[in-house]
């Protein structure tokens, strides 16, 4: 599934599709990167990816990956950021709550080529962008 959605056809796809991927550096080293893009209701920034090396975690990256997802929905006007985790992805659920996020709803989706996702989709409400 890794090489299905992590090679540069399916990336450059995505960017046409108006995906934003943005990569965290730390001393000019890449640690990390997420992708993002309005949902398809128009009203939420749905968060597709958000990763960080193995190195690099429990060291407060993965928050200032997400906390610059809620920047840009705040940017764009919008009240939700989005996103979907695998059920048994309990460090990412974990990681997920102390930010915030709340689980929406249970969902279960065939993606293809032999693939199933068993996800919840979990939601957090943005902040209005202050002056």
């Amino acid at each position: 599934m890794l090489e299905r959605m992590f090679n540069v056809e399916a990336m450059a796809r995505e960017l046409g599709n108006g995906v934003v991927y943005e990569r965290l550096l730390v001393r000019g080293e890449l640690r990390g990167f997420s992708s993002y893009r309005l949902a398809p209701n128009a009203t939420e920034l749905k968060l597709h990816k958000l990763y960080i090396h193995p190195n690099a975690q429990r060291q407060g990256l993965g928050g200032m990956l997400l906390q610059r997802v809620e920047e840009a929905a705040r940017e764009r006007g919008l009240q939700h950021v989005i996103l979907t985790v695998n059920k048994q992805n309990t460090q990412a659920l974990a990681a997920y709550r102390k930010h915030g996020f709340t689980i929406r709803e249970s969902v279960i989706v065939d993606i293809g080529g032999g693939f199933v996702m068993n996800d919840y989709v979990m939601a957090k409400r943005v902040s209005p962008a202050t002056r």
